[in-house]
This record gives structure tokens, C-alpha cells and sequence, in this order.
């Protein structure tokens, strides 16, 4: 009989992988918008998941087993239902790992990020580097066909007059994907230093770091402490931000190597400077 107890004992104290019950495992939201949400379904009363604006909060999965549903809403207001902006599914032991939501705007709507980890997959590409070596709408930059071996540039894509340049292997989720090195070249006044200065300002609440920096004549701002490290550069007529998602590769050092798109780098090692930005008003 002693057996048999020690033996139920022995199999309910087991980790199991992750898919068993834990107890209340807790997600940090961090709003940078002037809204108010619901996490859960709404309403959300202060006391019951109302994730604050311009700010943090906590909100644990009441006895999460196997795996929990995210979701957040818009508030509801009179005569208007709250709106989904986020969910998604995952085994509760992701949930458990110190999981975060970012919610940011851009041009009125909700950008919602999280910190859990993706599978991979492929970008697929609406250019080639053929589209990307004749378009004259404004200069374009990268780091070659491949960055130092390493990461092979694996998507070109242009959509809403921004063009993405896609190095090494992706990974996604329900509201964006990431890459070991992204680059995004757009017109300097879409993307404007006065522009990023005001969205940089949230996260510095939330302890980014911003550092002036000079590459080769660039003017531009280097982010560090709030999700990837990220370098926004104004290249003359040009707004480009590259986000570093290994650690292996240094975003200065990656910022130092950029070149036009149509410089080879391995037929010229030593960059040449880069134009300041433009002067003209936006």
C-alpha cells in the first residue's frame, strides 16, 4: 500500500513538458496609445482586465491548462461593441516565460506585438532585385545578396511605397514577422526624424535607450532596450531602420557596412560616405 501511494505521488510531481495545469501564469502588457483596453472579452472593469493607457499592466491565466487564449478589445462605448485586436493561442509554459504584449499606433490603427516565439517560414517576395536596381522612386540601401556569409537575402518587397529587404531565416505570428536582419527603405518624409522622435518617446517610458549616431555622414538614432536593437538612419532623400534579430550581428557595424543598392560590397570592402540627410521641409 505504501508503494502504491509513493508511486501516485511520485507521478503527479512530474513536469509533464509544459502541458499540464499552471497555476496563473502572468502577461505584461505595455500600452504606449491613449486608449483603453480590455484584455479578456469586454467590458473590463478596473479590476478585471482593463489594461491601462500609456502604461503597465499584469494580468494573469487563471489556472491555465494545456494551452490559453489571449484576446484584447477596444473598449466598448455607447451603441458600439469593443473590437478585437489581438489573439492568440499558446501552451501555457510560453505564456509562463515572462510573456509581454506591446500595443503601439501608426496612422489610427492598433500594432500589436508579443513576445513569444514563432516557427519559421518563408517570405515570399513581390520584387526581384532586378525591380529593386531600376526603380528611381527614391534610393535605396542594403547589405548585398548575402551579409558576410551569414544571412542570405531571402524576400524584396515593396507595398505602401516602403521597401523591405528580408536577410536569413523568418519567423512569424499573428501580427508580424521578424528576421535574423530586416531592412526597411521609405521616402524621407514618410518616415521622418521629428516622426520617429515621437514614437521613441513612448518607448524611452518603457526604458529604451536612443543614442545620436553619425554613420559615414548619415545622421540617425540607435535604440537599444526595447524588443530588438534597431539603428533609423536619414540617408539624403531616404528614411532606412534596420532591426537585429541575432545576436551574433552588431547593428552599428551592420549600419557601417550599408551601401546603395547598386553597389556590390564584395567588389568595393570600403564603403563611401553616405549623403547627409535632405534639408528641405516635409
Amino acid at each position: 500500500m505504501l508503494a502504491l501511494f509513493l508511486l501516485f505521488v511520485l507521478l503527479f510531481s512530474i513536469d509533464w513538458g509544459g502541458s499540464g495545469n499552471i497555476d496563473n501564469p502572468v502577461v505584461t502588457f505595455y500600452n504606449t496609445t491613449d486608449s483603453r483596453l480590455c484584455f479578456g472579452s469586454p467590458p473590463c472593469p478596473s479590476d478585471s482586465g482593463e489594461i491601462k493607457p500609456k502604461g503597465t499592466s499584469h494580468w494573469g491565466l487563471d489556472s491555465c491548462f494545456g494551452e490559453a487564449l489571449v484576446e484584447i478589445y477596444t473598449e466598448p462605448q455607447p451603441a458600439v461593441k469593443g473590437r478585437k485586436i489581438y489573439s492568440r493561442g499558446a501552451q501555457c509554459y510560453r505564456w509562463a516565460d515572462d510573456a509581454f504584449i506591446v500595443i503601439n499606433k501608426r496612422n489610427g490603427e492598433f500594432i500589436v506585438s508579443d513576445s513569444l516565439p514563432s516557427d519559421p517560414v518563408r517570405i515570399d517576395s513581390n520584387w526581384t532585385i532586378g525591380d529593386a536596381l531600376t526603380f528611381d522612386g527614391f534610393p535605396l540601401f542594403w547589405l548585398g545578396d548575402s551579409y558576410k556569409g551569414r544571412e542570405q537575402l531571402t524576400a524584396i518587397n515593396m507595398a505602401d511605397n516602403v521597401v523591405e529587404l528580408v536577410y536569413g531565416e523568418s519567423t512569424c505570428n499573428d501580427t508580424e514577422c521578424n528576421a535574423p536582419i530586416w531592412i526597411t527603405v521609405e521616402p524621407y518624409c514618410q518616415n521622418s526624424p521629428e516622426q520617429v522622435a515621437s514614437l521613441l518617446d513612448e518607448f524611452v517610458r518603457f526604458g529604451a535607450v536612443v543614442t545620436d549616431v553619425d554613420i559615414r555622414g548619415a545622421k540617425g538614432l540607435y535604440v537599444t532596450g526595447w524588443k530588438e536593437p534597431r539603428l533609423y538612419l536619414w540617408i539624403g532623400s531616404s528614411a532606412v531602420q534596420i532591426k537585429i534579430n541575432k545576436s551574433d550581428i552588431s547593428i552599428q557595424e551592420a549600419g557601417q557596412d550599408l551601401v546603395p543598392i547598386t553597389t556590390d560590397p564584395d567588389l568595393f570592402p570600403t564603403p563611401e560616405p553616405l549623403p547627409p540627410p535632405m534639408t528641405a521641409s516635409c
